[in-house]
């Protein structure tokens, strides 16, 4: 018994690793409060969680949880919230689309949804690419978002999944309310990291094959 809770047992380690993840969660938390900050914090969150991976599989505990997150939000608070504002818009943009379906066709008929929702899921999609690519290579924002979408539409399988995760917490909170705010402790502690931490798992592989033997940190993707 005494072993389980050696420093260095697999025990000990994961309940380690879990509490960064909460810590993570809280910062990155905290971090979007302004709501402008919401796209640095999260390509913070990603490029952390991807340390952090790094870390476990090399069997080592070298991170600096506060200090490199703080240092990636620094570094990429420019660029990240260029990205959001992009998307931001476009959401709009898509809000705007609805709204005009549904007083152009008196309500939104089953043709009129269908061509809302097909822009919409393409966007999710793209959407769910984007930061986790920014906290993987520097990049101009057209080309990350380009190399985003080329990436989420060659690896539909991943694309999805990381889409679905994505939005678990915003359809709890749009569709179950009530149990969204039961569960949000929950959210606050872990639900945000672990859903990156999922997301980095599926995504990083697909990075890696866009990746050549000599390069530095800029990619494009080719088709």
């Amino acid at each position: 018994m005494k072993e389980v809770f050696r420093h260095d047992s697999p025990f000990m380690v994961g309940l380690r690793r879990f509490f960064l993840l909460v810590q993570l969660n809280i910062l990155w938390a905290i971090c979007c409060l302004p709501v402008v900050t919401i796209g640095a914090a999260t390509v913070s969150m990603y490029r952390t969680v991807a340390a952090l991976r790094t870390d476990m599989e090399a069997g080592e505990e070298t991170v600096e949880l506060f200090s490199f997150f703080f240092r990636a939000f620094r570094q990429e608070f420019r660029q990240s919230t260029l990205l959001m504002l992009v998307k931001l818009a476009a959401v709009a943009l898509l809000a705007a689309d609805f709204r005009v379906a549904a007083i152009v066709a008196d309500g939104l008929s089953g043709a009129v949804k269908l061509i809302c929702w097909i822009p919409t899921v393409l966007f999710a999609l793209v959407s769910g690419v984007v930061f986790p690519l920014q906290a993987k290579f520097s990049n101009t924002v057209f080309q990350t978002a380009k190399n985003a979408a080329l990436i989420a539409f060659s690896n539909p399988s991943v694309s999805i999944s990381v889409a679905f995760l994505n939005a678990i917490p915003v359809l709890l909170f749009l569709k179950a309310p009530e149990f969204f705010i039961r569960t949000f402790l929950f959210w606050i502690a872990i639900g945000v990291s672990g859903i990156c931490w999922l997301n980095w798992m599926m995504l990083n592989r697909v990075f890696q094959k866009y990746i050549p033997e000599e390069t530095d940190t800029t990619l494009e993707v080719t088709k």
